[in-house]
């Protein structure tokens, strides 16, 4: 395949047209399960948290059944189980209902870090703690370990890449729910090697393609939504340029 290929449409169907033990990683941010209706607080009923946000009036919840299906149409496709998934709390229990009920998968719970300098003394409500974090759910199998990362000096492994914490503020401006190209980097490289396959079903503005393409690997990205797929086409034929 070229550097990359994506794909508009449901990824259910989509992922249909992926060869079986074809891909080496997934890297990928669902639809959250969360609850609708926005923030009370006028203040703070902005971004994710307006009740007019794209999160409330777009993005299907995605629950216990649904993951269950993605993970079950998904995982055939990899040469081995190897995903990063980005999710919300709600989510957790039926990630976790999901690998108790599959010996073969073992796991590891990575947190996203989204507070910055200026929020450390924020706080939205009293009634309830702030959501200044996201959890990773990484899957994976036997015989499926972390690449090593050297440090600048090549002495040694790179000790940032492997602390279950990353602290990268949320980027805006192409997507309510952006990540951090430089995390998603962090775990391109420690879970995949240049020419490495890796697919984004739920694309989104395209990051993670962005930061496989950085990264000398090749990348699949599927996404319903007309607007996001535009944008993640562009940002990634500029980035297949500038590699």
């Amino acid at each position: 395949m070229s550097k990359y290929k994506i794909a508009k449409g449901d990824c259910l169907q989509k992922m249909r047209g992926v060869p079986d033990n074809y891909v080496d990683l997934i890297v990928t941010d669902p639809p959250y399960e969360h609850v609708m209706g926005g923030m009370k607080s006028k203040k703070y009923n902005k971004g994710t948290w307006s009740d007019k946000s794209y999160m409330n009036m777009k993005m299907s919840q995605f629950k216990h059944d649904d993951i269950f299906e993605f993970l079950d149409m998904v995982i055939p496709k990899m040469k081995k189980v190897n995903m990063f998934i980005f999710c919300s709390k709600l989510q957790l229990a039926h990630y976790f209902d999901y690998i108790n009920s599959h010996r073969k998968l073992k796991y590891d719970l990575l947190v996203w870090d989204k507070s910055s300098d200026e929020d450390k003394y924020k706080m939205k409500s009293s009634k309830f703690y702030t959501q200044d974090i996201e959890y990773v759910v990484r899957l994976y199998e036997s015989g499926v370990s972390l690449n090593k990362v050297w440090n600048n000096t090549h002495e040694k492994a790179d000790s940032r890449f492997y602390m279950k914490r990353q602290k990268f503020k949320q980027p805006t401006g192409l997507h309510e729910s952006m990540k951090p190209i430089e995390l998603l980097k962090r775990y391109i490289l420690v879970a995949s090697n240049e020419n490495d396959i890796v697919l984004d079903p739920f694309m989104g503005s395209g990051s993670t393609g962005v930061a496989a393409l950085n990264l000398n690997r090749r990348f699949i990205g599927i996404e319903l939504d007309d607007k996001y797929f535009d944008i993640a086409k562009n940002r990634l034929e500029e980035s297949r340029k500038a590699s």
